[in-house]
C-alpha cells in the first residue's frame, strides 16, 4: 500500500534571495511562510516525504519547489491572474491526475486565487482540501504548515 500523499499549493513572495545564479524556488523565495516551510520540512522529516510542494509564480505560474528560477521582481495583478489561469488550471489538473492526494492545502492570497479559479472540478471529493486566505500574515498566523500536515 502506498503511503498517502498531500499537496501544498503556496503563493510566491515578494521577498527573494538576490544570488545571482538560479536557485530551486523554495530557496529563491524567503518570505515568512517559505522560511516557516523549509524549517517544517527540515524538522519533520518523516512528514515532508509524503508532500508535494508547489509555488504559484507571477512570473513562472505553478512550478515544483524544486524548479530552479533566476531572480526576478513581477507582482501579480489581478489583470495577470486571469491571464495565467488557462496555464495554472492545467498544471493543477496534472498534478491530481497523476497522484491520488488525500490532503490538498492552498495558501494564496486573493489575486492568487484569482489564477486557480475553477480547481475544485478536478479535485476528487476523496482528497480533503483547505483553502487558507488572506494577507501573507494572516496566512501564517493560521500555522498552515504544522497544523495541516501533522494533525
Amino acid at each position: 500500500m502506498t503511503q498517502p500523499r498531500s499537496f501544498l499549493l503556496i503563493a510566491c513572495s515578494q521577498r527573494k534571495r538576490t544570488d545571482t545564479e538560479p536557485l530551486p524556488a523554495l530557496e529563491r523565495y524567503d518570505g515568512p511562510q517559505f522560511r516557516v516551510l523549509r524549517r517544517f520540512l527540515r524538522t519533520h522529516p518523516h512528514a515532508s516525504a509524503s508532500l508535494d510542494i508547489a509555488i504559484l509564480s507571477a512570473r513562472f505560474g505553478i512550478i515544483p519547489s524544486s524548479t530552479l528560477i533566476p531572480w526576478y521582481d513581477q507582482r501579480l495583478t489581478p489583470e495577470q491572474a486571469l491571464l495565467l489561469r488557462p496555464k495554472a488550471l492545467t498544471t493543477l489538473r496534472q498534478y491530481f491526475q497523476n497522484t491520488p492526494y488525500t490532503h490538498c492545502c492552498l495558501s494564496l492570497s486573493r489575486d492568487y486565487l484569482r489564477a486557480i479559479e475553477g480547481f475544485e472540478a478536478f479535485v476528487p471529493a476523496t482528497c480533503e482540501t483547505a483553502i487558507i486566505r488572506g494577507s501573507q500574515g494572516a496566512r501564517l498566523s493560521q500555522s498552515m504548515i504544522g497544523n495541516y500536515f501533522l494533525g
